[in-house]
């Protein structure tokens, strides 16, 4: 009998055990990911929204120190938002504070065709490191006005219309950003303005 009395004690030592056993994984689980951000102001410039992103260490010289996620430009929203340093930040800024006067019915909105990418110049297999590789450049494709329509580098570099803005556009670019490359220089650059803020001994580079 004495025994027998002692078994209650032994079950409950053993249940115990495997509580112990059932939450020490749980415990041990890492916490889940902090929630991003909400986007606010980077590279130290009210004009500039977006979020802070941990270094980019890419293959070969691709990278940037500390890249943003570019949401919106002086009040102007990028199209998808763009990964750019900030140097590259600041320039658009520059350049979109220069240009909003020219649009009557406001600038709402900019369409990013390529940002950050690890990549050559002109995509090729080999030569030179692009300046996308360094979140150096930005290419815009179109702009969205304040009334609802859209001015397209590839629809409207010819025209008679949008044309004449385009270029003035383009112009404009010429001194914030230290390379400027559209329709006339190639077609690769046939439907969009080519942005970067490349350091050019000659000054900047412009076609």
């Amino acid at each position: 009998m004495p025994r027998l009395s002692r078994l209650p004690v032994l079950l409950a030592a053993v249940l115990a055990a495997v509580l112990v056993l059932d939450v020490a994984p749980a415990l041990a689980e890492d916490p889940p990911p902090a929630r991003p951000l909400p986007p606010g102001p980077v590279c130290g410039e009210a004009a500039l929204v977006g979020r802070s992103l941990p270094p980019i260490d890419g293959d070969g010289d691709c990278g940037v120190a500390a890249p943003v996620l570019l949401a919106a430009v002086a009040g102007v929203a990028l199209q998808p938002p763009a990964t750019v340093g900030c140097g590259a930040a600041q320039a658009l800024a520059a350049w979109v504070e220069a240009v909003r006067p020219v649009f009557p019915a406001g600038l709402v909105a900019m369409t990013v065709v390529d940002a950050y990418s690890c990549r050559n110049r002109n995509r090729e297999k080999d030569g030179k490191l692009s300046e996308h590789a360094l979140g150096n450049a930005i290419d815009i494709a179109a702009f969205r006005r304040g009334d609802g329509s859209t001015l397209a580098v590839a629809a409207g570099w010819k025209g008679a219309g949008d044309g004449p803005l385009l270029r003035r556009l383009h112009a404009a670019a010429c001194g914030p950003f230290g390379t400027v490359l559209g329709p006339e220089d190639n077609a690769l650059h046939a439907d969009h303005l080519h942005l970067d803020v490349e350091a050019r001994r000659s000054g900047p580079y412009c076609e």
